[in-house]
C-alpha cells in the first residue's frame, strides 16, 4: 500500500485527532472490557498477567493489521468503482444539441 493510504488508514493525516466516542453499544462494550480487566487484575498472578498482556498485544497487532488490509482493499474497490463510472465513456450528463432543441 502507498504511503498516503497507509497514513490515512492509520489516522496520521488528521491535523487534529479526535477521540472516538462511539455509540451506546460501543461504550457498553468498552465498559465491559474495563470491568473484565479489573476482575482479571485481582485473580491473575504476576506471570499470568505478563503472559496475558503478551497475548493482548499480539491480538491487537493482528487486529490492526487485518483492519489495515481490509481498509486498503475496500478503498481500492471504491476507487475501481469510481473509475468504472468515469471510464464508461458516455456523455449522459452532458446536454447534447438534440436535447436543447
Amino acid at each position: 500500500m502507498g504511503k498516503i493510504l497507509d497514513a490515512f488508514a492509520d489516522n496520521e493525516l488528521c491535523a487534529a485527532p479526535m477521540a472516538y466516542k462511539g455509540s451506546a453499544k460501543y461504550r457498553k462494550a468498552v465498559d465491559a472490557m474495563f470491568k473484565t480487566a479489573e476482575a482479571l487484575e485481582t485473580v491473575l498472578g504476576r506471570e499470568e498477567k505478563e503472559l496475558f498482556e503478551q497475548f493482548c498485544a499480539a491480538q491487537q497487532e493482528e487486529s490492526h493489521l487485518y483492519q489495515l488490509d481490509s481498509f486498503s482493499r475496500g478503498f481500492r474497490i471504491a476507487v475501481l468503482m469510481l473509475f468504472e463510472v468515469f471510464a464508461a465513456g458516455k456523455d449522459e450528463f452532458i446536454l447534447s444539441k438534440e436535447t436543447k432543441e
